[in-house]
């Protein structure tokens, strides 16, 4: 749910990635709706186009759920695994795992408030009518009429021990404690509009952010002499805060990332990271923190909240979470669900900055390959492999190189043979081929190929040559060059594979017959081809021909 449980800590039972690689991007429309992991990994979050989407750990869709209006609310997975969310239509929607609808809760106004799933399965959440709605698992109100707590609640109610709640009323400031009967225990009127919302410590102390961010004992009494505390810049506070295992208090605020002691005392301020609004902290088993800031999604260490690694989703109000094998999810107002955080990069395109390499033979070419992630950011420290498939025409080094800062790897291709081949540069998830042409160094271009037999006999089972020999315009042989093959019916017919013409510019190749019929063996090199014809018959005296194409 919403700050990851009841109390809103923000800490997670799970640790965060340690590097900053994007699995994948699902575009689900922009919104301010944070995800919810469902027990099977399912990710679930609220967007502007209506729907309620469930994201399949790999990224794909599993379904989408259309509500009338828009979706600001965060999801919240009961233990049933049925997930509760509000809609700018004026309802709570309780959906099945399957993305059914099990029923739905219609109040006065809008619901952006988050709901939060009780330990009796109640469902609490405010709506913009003002009143905190407690609602049965089959859809029934547990008090009706709901009490009403001023107007436009936008926050999100934290339950504490007990079943108390705390929320925030926005317009009329008021900050509420209620019982599990859900009267009023207390309410303050803080000095600012509320829209985080709010925290328990491990004392039960709660927090909450408005202009300043406050600290209140459960009998509604100040936590200290220090708080509520004021933000370098004085302005107001919409980050939710989070509570660390020590108690420590994070939060956002547009001066930057705010570490507290539980006594309201500074323990570290980081203001080299970006502005920060509604954005809440995520904290993983071993004390990062994970924030979003108007610079990117930035991890931050255990110690002194040093920068370990950023990705650049650039949304101040989006707030990430955690899923079980550490991966970071945030929902950006750019209209799409990240997936960041793997052991090695997800590489979905190779671009080189040639689309074919053309070399004189003996001669040296170069390939620079970069590596591009789902969202099109280049990656760093991607190990890319290359190989050339035919090394009689081209060899590469090196055969693997890992991508510099700037996500590029260079590769180096000698032209050893007149001829064509195919570079192959991959990574483990994707590769692309470069069409390479080896010419002649000499400045000879093949005109013709002298292939002898064009037209020859085999008996099954027996083997003949032809032989090819590279021909200029002026028929004087080219050595040294590769010669391709192609046999459009191999179920008659092998032939060996491409070869490089020798000194006196011939190579032979051995034809053997496989079954009765007949194959056309195509030759090519440096563009030009030629065909022989190949007979397979019963065994008998084998008559050849010879002739020259060009």
């Amino acid at each position: 749910m919403f700050r990851h449980d009841l109390k809103h800590t923000g800490r997670s039972s799970y640790t965060g990635s340690s590097k900053n690689y994007l699995q994948w991007v699902y575009p689900v429309g922009s919104s301010t709706s944070t995800p919810a992991i469902g027990t099977d990994s399912t990710i679930y979050v609220g967007s502007y186009d209506s729907n309620l989407y469930a994201i399949n750990p790999d990224g794909t869709l599993k379904w989408k759920y259309k509500t009338d209006d828009t979706i600001e609310s965060s999801p919240a997975v009961g233990t049933d695994g049925v997930i509760y969310v509000g809609s700018n239509d004026n309802k709570v929607y309780a959906i099945n795992p399957d993305g059914t609808l099990k029923w739905s809760y219609t109040t006065k106004d809008n619901v952006a408030s988050s709901p939060a799933v009780g330990t009796n399965s109640t469902v609490y959440v405010g709506s913009y009518d003002g009143n905190l709605y407690a609602i049965n698992k089959d859809g029934t109100l547990k008090k009706d009429p709901p009490p009403s707590l001023g107007n436009q609640i936008y926050s999100s109610p934290a339950v504490g021990s007990n079943e108390i709640l705390y929320i925030g009323s926005r317009n009329d400031r008021y900050f509420y404690s209620l019982d599990s009967n859900l009267g009023t225990r207390w309410r303050l009127r803080l000095l600012d509009l509320i829209d985080s919302s709010p925290a328990i410590g491990g004392d039960g102390t709660v927090y909450i952010g408005a202009d300043k961010l406050y600290a209140f004992t459960e009998s509604c009494s100040y936590s200290g002499s220090n708080w509520p505390y004021k933000t370098t810049n004085g302005l107001s506070i919409t980050s939710s805060p989070a509570i660390s295992t020590g108690d420590n208090i994070y939060f956002g605020a547009e001066s930057g990332f705010y570490a507290l002691y539980s006594t309201g005392n500074v323990k570290s301020i980081v203001n080299t990271i970006g502005a920060i609004g509604k954005s809440s902290p995520a904290i993983d088993a071993s004390g990062n923190v994970y924030i979003c800031t108007n610079s990117g999604l930035h991890a931050l260490d255990t110690t002194n909240y040093a920068v370990k690694w950023t990705y650049p989703i650039k949304d101040e109000n989006a707030s990430p979470i955690i899923g079980a094998d550490g991966t970071i999810y945030v929902h950006s107002s750019d209209g799409k669900l990240y997936a960041v955080g793997t052991s090695s990069a997800v590489v979905k395109t190779i671009a080189t900055d040639k689309t074919s390499l053309n070399i004189v033979e003996g001669k040296s070419g170069t390939i620079t390959a970069t590596t591009y992630d789902a969202n099109d950011l280049s990656l760093s420290d991607v190990v890319l492999n290359a190989s050339v498939e035919s090394e009689l025409v081209a060899t590469v080094s090196p055969g693997s190189s890992t991508t510099d800062a700037n996500g590029q790897a260079v590769f180096t291709v000698d032209g050893n043979a007149v001829g064509e081949a195919n570079l192959s540069i991959t990574t483990n998830s994707t590769s692309t081929l470069i069409p390479i042409t080896i010419s002649q160094k000499s400045g000879l271009v093949v005109n013709s190929l002298d292939i002898t037999p064009s037209k020859l006999t085999v008996a099954k089972n027996a083997s003949g040559t032809i032989t090819v020999k590279t021909l200029d315009a002026n028929e004087t042989r080219i050595p040294n060059v590769y010669i391709n093959v192609s046999n459009n019916n191999t179920s008659s017919v092998s032939i060996e594979g491409g070869k490089v013409t020798d000194d006196i510019a011939e190579a032979s190749f051995l034809v053997t017959g496989i079954e009765e019929g007949s194959a056309s063996i195509t030759f090519t090199a440096d563009s030009i081809s030629g065909t022989s014809t190949v007979s397979v018959i019963a065994p008998e005296t084998i008559a050849l021909e010879s002739t020259s194409l060009s």
